[in-house]
């Protein structure tokens, strides 16, 4: 649903993350691109690692093979990818990543993909030097919400009702 950005000075490319060559194509003269497309729950944990891994992974593909592509790619992941901290130590960047669920699990492989493509994670070599540079943020929200936010709103909702359901 696009409405909220009716009137927006926005151009419009159409493409799936299954289809690298779409991707690609619809990255050729774009300077930044957002990459905010995710699932947050699936009824089996291959549908969360096609999308939020596999899915991330031909974005990063497709911005490093455009024509006149993006100089930076922001990935938003989670809090999830990360884990739970501890009860006596706060989570900080340096701690080995602990996902705990299959959606973790799935926007961590997204982030490993992110690393690669920057030719930043450990067990890349060497940079491919035919691969133009590319900066990668990755952005960890603990939680998305907000005025067209569905799974948020299921919670306060059944907080209303007196319900509590485990996340």
């Amino acid at each position: 649903n696009l409405d909220n950005l009716a009137g927006a000075d926005v151009e419009f490319r159409y493409c799936g993350l299954r289809d690298v060559d779409a991707l690609t194509g619809a990255m050729e003269g774009v300077d930044i691109v957002y990459h905010v497309a995710g699932l947050t729950s699936a009824f089996k944990p291959q549908t969360l690692h096609d999308v939020n891994a596999q899915g991330t992974a031909n974005v990063f593909a497709a911005a490093t093979r455009a024509k006149d592509g993006p100089s930076r790619v922001v990935y938003v992941s989670s809090l999830e990818a990360a884990g739970q901290s501890h009860p006596e130590m706060a989570r900080s960047e340096h701690h080995a990543p602990e996902p705990f669920t299959h959606y973790g699990r799935s926007k961590l492989a997204g982030e490993m993909a992110a690393w690669e493509a920057a030719s930043l994670h450990p067990l890349v070599k060497e940079k491919n030097s035919k691969q133009r540079d590319l900066e990668i943020v990755i952005v960890r929200p603990p939680l998305v919400y907000g005025p067209r936010d569905q799974d948020v709103l299921q919670m306060i909702q059944s907080a209303n009702w007196r319900i509590v359901a485990p996340p």
